[in-house]
């Protein structure tokens, strides 16, 4: 990232989304003064996008973002209840409203489209998840809903879980949708098209931790910490890169004498396991030193090495019969 860049970020938020139509980068500030920044894929600064505030082209949270299929960048503000789609052709913003009256929430951090649909996780409100649960939302380029499909896996069936948040990741190219959730590595396999199942892969990869045990609240900080550490694992990403999926996961390495307001992001230990996209086979996983926040284009996942300074590496995962190694 160059300096320009480095200096158009003071929090930086734990996604940076692809524009898949254009070898572009998009990093959200977590904190004032609120914006996406895009860059290029090698992080040279393009541009600064919103600005902080309640007005027609301002926004008060970044946490949910990504590109639309011509290159404009779009924003969930969940405190605006509003989306924003930032039109780069003419520096104008239009504004949509949340959907509401369908008793859902929208959780996917990356915003993705998909031959003129939106595809995003979402969480029905209120209900304990169960065979009957959706997890995807398909919307229409205002927003509106459209469909809903898609499910929890089996394991988080009757259980109320602060972990069971679903990740997603759309694959256009292959006309598929990825999801699994944070508590689990199990990867489910949508259809686009026909928006029917496609595949379960049912693999725990060798360093995912999962308890038993089902967290509803969390009540304290330290001993989720604890729980984290000792018991469970977290899915963080879910990417795809021909001929593979990844699963980011991310296990705590907590210590008692550790404080829980100055814990950064490579204070955790990374994995990324490793399946194939046709056949769906487990290929094995790695370790990764840093944090993964994303992906480009070509491939490559994005790690920030240096949290202070902002400064990110690029990993590209290779694979052969006997090793999986970055």
């Amino acid at each position: 990232m160059d300096t320009k860049a480095r200096d158009s970020i003071s929090r930086l938020y734990t996604v940076v989304m692809r524009n898949p139509h254009n070898d572009e980068l998009a990093f959200s500030n977590f904190t004032s003064p609120i914006g996406i920044l895009v860059t290029d894929a090698n992080g040279r600064f393009i541009e600064r996008i919103g600005r902080e505030g309640r007005g027609p082209d301002e926004i008060q949270s970044a946490r949910h973002f990504g590109f639309d299929d011509q290159n404009n960048v779009i924003v969930l503000d969940k405190t605006l209840a509003l989306f924003k789609v930032f039109d780069r052709s003419d520096n104008s913003v239009r504004s949509y409203p949340m959907p509401t009256g369908h008793d859902i929430s929208i959780v996917s951090r990356n915003l993705q489209k998909c031959d003129g649909h939106w595809y995003f996780a979402v969480q029905e409100i209120g209900r304990v998840p169960d065979a009957g649960s959706f997890t995807i939302g398909v919307f229409d380029n205002e927003f509106k809903l459209v469909d809903l499909f898609g499910g929890y896996d089996p394991f988080l069936h009757d259980k109320n879980d602060v972990l069971q948040e679903t990740l997603i990741s759309v694959d256009c190219e292959n006309d598929s949708i990825y999801t699994t959730h944070a508590k689990i590595p199990y990867i489910q396999v949508y259809s686009i098209r026909d928006r029917k199942p496609i595949q379960s892969i049912q693999v725990r990869p060798k360093s995912f931790k999962i308890s038993d045990r089902i967290i509803e609240f969390v009540t304290d900080t330290r001993a989720m910490f604890e729980f984290l550490t000792d018991e469970q694992s977290m899915s963080m990403h879910l990417f795809h890169a021909s001929p593979y999926i990844l699963l980011v996961y991310r296990n705590e390495n907590f210590r008692p004498t550790d404080s829980i307001q100055h814990r950064g992001l490579n204070d955790r230990e990374y994995h990324v396991a490793v399946f194939g996209d046709s056949d769906f086979e487990y290929l094995g996983e790695v370790r990764s030193e840093w944090a993964i926040l994303g992906i480009t284009n070509d491939g490559y996942l994005i790690a920030i090495t240096d949290e202070e300074n902002n400064t990110f590496e690029l990993m590209k995962i290779e694979i052969n019969p006997n090793q999986t190694s970055p």
